[in-house]
């Protein structure tokens, strides 16, 4: 047994789906060029990445067949989540996207860096973590973590730390946790 939607239903949903479809491609857009491979849950509907995309092309599949009330209500939420309620176009959206991204992704790194250390971040590490972009505070842990593995059994966190902070930004952390 399937939902039957009204005409005015369906054209809602093809609507919804073609919009969001755009913002998702937007998003994934733009995120290929600031060299991230995994899309933020909530800006796409928790469509990450291309794995997850329902067709070979599209990330949504325009598809009006339901098995049920529940599960267009449930198709029609996401839809609206993700379309949005503004009218800002795609690739301005997909730039807010990344630019929230990559905020968040500072603030995670420089409390981690927080963690790492038993005290707040020294101001100009702190300053340099804040210019960076989310590609650069993904590579940042991609070396804190090569770092960790090489340090193996004298692992502690704040030597790779050190380790990571020295090769990424090309200084003395020593001398940058006096400051």
């Amino acid at each position: 047994m399937s939902y039957d939607l009204n005409k005015r239903q369906k054209e809602n949903i093809r609507r919804l789906t073609q919009r969001a479809n755009r913002r998702i491609m937007a998003v994934e857009r733009e995120f290929k060029k600031q060299g991230l491979k995994i899309l933020p849950e909530d800006a796409t509907g928790g469509i990450q990445t291309r794995q997850q995309w329902e067709t070979k092309g599209k990330p949504l599949s325009r598809s009006v067949q339901f098995e049920s009330k529940k599960d267009y209500q449930k198709r029609l939420k996401q839809l609206q989540g993700i379309a949005g309620k503004t009218k800002e176009r795609d690739a301005i959206y997909a730039k807010k996207v990344v630019q929230q991204h990559a905020r968040i992704e500072r603030k995670k790194t420089i409390k981690g860096v927080e963690t790492s250390l038993g005290v707040d971040a020294p101001p100009s590490l702190e300053a340099k973590l804040n210019q960076m972009t989310a590609a650069e505070v993904k590579e940042f842990w991609v070396k804190f973590d090569s770092k960790s593995a090489q340090l193996g059994r004298e692992y502690t966190s704040e030597a790779a730390l050190v380790a990571t902070t020295n090769e990424f930004f090309d200084e003395d952390y020593e001398r940058v946790v006096e400051e």
